[in-house]
This record gives structure tokens, sequence and C-alpha cells, in this order.
């Protein structure tokens, strides 16, 4: 990372010998790298670098727990190592990172904080920029709004609306007064076909609070519904528009994405809670949740499915082969299902690998009670194609209800996805749904 002026003062590189990534900084005009943190897998901690006060150049911005459950943002003193003061912290969630200006003659200025929890929220520091945001802000009272481009005297401010029922939209704001459309970054959607949004938190069978976004669809309830983990598990969901629920919403099926044990974005406690628990605790928060909705009246509990891709894809595997199983099918989607072999991967067993224990679906295959769809990428860079491969050969030899879908020339993540593969996807997960999971 550089600095104003674009002098390199900030690196990370990985020690293989203790197993750790370190975080290195440098004093304004030194070439010598000072050692900041080193952060192990089994006894870590967020630690984000997220960038240089302009006021005091050799202080940094630093988004980190410093022995506290959620992560806050503190100045840290390049010279001694060492937090000086806490800056920013909520007590429900992690912070989430700041910001700051990038005008002429105040680059870098810090304006506010930024935490996520129902949805973006911003806390300001300057009440100008207080001022302005809420006034912007308040010519999409429905959507966050968020200026993404301005002049240095703000008269000509580009302004990006996004949202559950908008997936992006782009205004030109003139003289804080003339609002100009730009475009749309899918044009084709209409904000009355996407479903609503709404954040919730459910106990698991053990008293853990699960965080969760919920998108339900146009209609009267209950639903059929999907519950769909994240991958990661190091990851979380995020509020706004999600292009794999709203496929679903809009088919009539309400989704449900848990914030399980194991995700980050909530603590270190709820993080570190995911470790040696694949496919155990970290599974019952996911059946949780669908029993949660149909305890609310949300969700017809004969027609609960389960869809994931990656971590999500071998949450899939293991709900397939559930003892007393809620689910009239799964989808897995580019999923893990050997734990030995992803557990001899570089990441997983240098950083992960000690935190990577569990049920590994492979080795029971045998168990599977209910359909499952696989769909994987054969070019998968992350999690190779063996997996699911390897998973389809075990269901043959037990005569097992599938069908497996390879996507030619795929990759991983859903970035990578292209027209043709989306309309294969899509297809298959609908049909499979309507079809075999739910059918009459």
């Amino acid at each position: 990372m550089a600095d104003a002026d674009g002098e390199l003062r900030v690196a990370a590189g990985y020690d293989v010998n203790s197993l750790t990534i370190e975080y290195y900084a440098r004093l304004k005009g030194s070439k010598d790298w000072i050692l900041l943190k080193k952060n192990a897998g089994r006894d870590r901690e967020t630690f984000e670098i997220l960038g240089f006060d302009p006021e005091r150049p050799n202080e940094l911005f630093i988004l980190t727990n410093n022995g506290e459950d959620k992560a806050s943002i503190y100045s840290m003193d390049i010279s001694t190592q060492k937090l000086t003061e806490k800056l920013f912290g909520v007590k429900s969630a992690d912070a989430y990172g700041i910001m700051t200006s990038r005008k002429t003659g105040k680059s870098g200025q810090l304006l506010g904080f930024i935490y996520i929890t129902s949805k973006v929220k911003r806390i300001f520091i300057d009440e100008a920029e207080k001022a302005l945001y809420k006034a912007v802000n308040g010519l999409f009272p429905y959507e966050q709004s968020t200026m993404i481009s301005r002049s240095d005297d703000d008269n000509a401010i580009i302004v990006r609306i996004q949202g559950p029922k908008d997936p992006g939209t782009y205004y030109l704001l003139k003289d804080k007064s003339k609002l100009t459309f730009i475009g749309s970054s899918f044009p084709m959607i209409k904000p009355e076909n996407l479903a609503k949004q709404k954040f919730v938190r459910y106990k698991a069978r053990d008293g853990r609070k699960i965080p969760a976004y919920l998108t339900i669809p146009n209609g009267e309830g209950p639903f059929p519904t999907v519950v769909m983990p994240h991958g990661g598990p190091w990851a979380q969901d995020f509020p706004g528009y999600d292009e794999w629920t709203h496929v679903l919403a809009n088919n009539g099926y309400l989704v449900i994405q848990p914030q399980y044990r194991g995700s980050t974005g909530f603590g270190l406690d709820h993080w570190k809670a995911g470790d040696k628990k694949w496919g155990y605790e970290m599974q019952d928060d996911l059946d949780d949740g669908a029993e949660y909705l149909v305890k609310k009246g949300l969700a017809d509990k004969d027609r609960l499915a389960m869809f994931g891709w990656s971590y999500g894809g071998y949450a899939a595997f293991v709900g397939s082969m559930r003892k007393n199983n809620i689910y009239k099918c799964t989808i897995a989607g580019a999923g893990v299902s050997d734990m030995d072999r992803i557990s001899a991967q570089l990441f997983t067993s240098k950083i992960q690998g000690a935190t990577v224990k569990g049920l590994s679906p492979l080795k029971h295959v045998e168990d599977v009670n209910v359909p499952i769809l696989i769909i994987h990428g054969d070019i998968d860079q992350r999690v190779n194609v063996y997996h699911s491969r390897a998973f389809v050969k075990k269901l043959k030899e037990y005569n097992k209800e599938y069908k497996y879908v390879e996507l030619k020339g795929a990759d991983h993540f859903s970035n990578t996805l292209f027209y043709d593969h989306k309309k294969h996807l899509y297809t298959e997960i609908l049909g499979w749904l309507e079809n075999t999971c739910f059918k009459k």
C-alpha cells in the first residue's frame, strides 16, 4: 500500500515457519520495514490496514479486535507498533471500514466509519459530509446511495443507488439540485418484480444467535424455501441486491442466507465458533434457520431445500445425508466433498488448516436420503472438479437419485460465470426445484 505521496509503505507476507501472515510498514522516508503484526489461523483476529492518517504520516488506521470480541477501528503508531486510540466500534457487529476524502488537498482525510447489519450504516465525524450525504440519500428514501465520484466543489456528483429492489442505478447531481439519470446496471429488471429483503437474528439449538438475510417473494406465505449458505466459510453475506437470491425469489421461493458460526463480520467468538465444526454445529445453524422460518409461518415445512456454492456446496452435500432430514432436496454447487483433499491445499493447510475439521461427505454417500443436484465448473481453480466427480461416482455405486451438471469452461467464482453458464445454471436449478424437489 502506498501513501498519498505514492511512497510504498505497507506490505504483507506469509511466514512458512510460523504459519502466520505478517504485516509490515515503513516510517515516512525510511527504507526499513517494521513488523506490525503476526496473525495465525488458529489464534487469529481481524487485522486490516485501512490507510494512512494524512495529519500524522506515521500513523495508520487499523481494523482489529485488540482483545475485544468485535473488531473496531484504531490508530496505530508505526514506530511503536502500538494502538494509540480507538476511533470507532459498535456492539452488534464488526466495524467494516472508513470513509475518506478524495478531494484535492484533502486526500485521505477521515470523514467517518462504516458497519453493516440490516444495511450499510455510515457514521460521520465530518458535519459537512454528514449533511451532504443526508441530502443526497433523501432523494432516494427506499434504497442506499453512494457518491462514487464528485468535483472538489461538490457541484457535480455521480450517485450510485443500490438496494434489494435496485441492482444499481446511476445519476448525475448538478449544483445540488438537478438530478439526471445516467443508466442502470440491469435496465431490463424492474423494481416491482424484485423481492424485499429483511435482516433477522434467530437462535440456534444451542442458544447461539445467528444473523440472517431473508429475501421474501411477492405474495403470501408460507413459501417453498431455499436455505442458501455462503461460501468461505470465512466470509459473510451483505444486504442489497443479490442475483442468485432474486432468481429464486422471482420464481416464488423464500431464501434465507444464514450467517452461521464460522462467518466473519459478527465478532471473533462467532467466527471462531465454526472451527472444527464443519458438518456439525455449522450445519445445525442452517437447519435451525429453516425451522425458524417454519415457526414464523413464512416457510412451508414440506417444501424446504438447500442450495449452496463452494463451502455452501459442501453444506448442500452434507444436507443431503442428514438424519431426520428436513429437506426435500439439495443443490451442491462447486462444493467440497473430500475433506482430506481440501486440507491438503496450500491456503487451507497453512492458514485455515487447524480449523478445517469435520464430516467428510465423500465418506458418507451411503447416507444420502434426498435427491441431489450437483453442479461444478470443469476448470474450477479453487475447488477442483474432482470433488463433485468423486461424489457422483459414489452416488452411482449406492444407486442414489441425483443429477450432475458440469459447466464447460467455468471457473469457481460467480463473476467467472458467463451468460451461457448462468442460463444453464439457473435453468437446471429452477427445473430441479420444480420438477424433482417440490414436484406435485
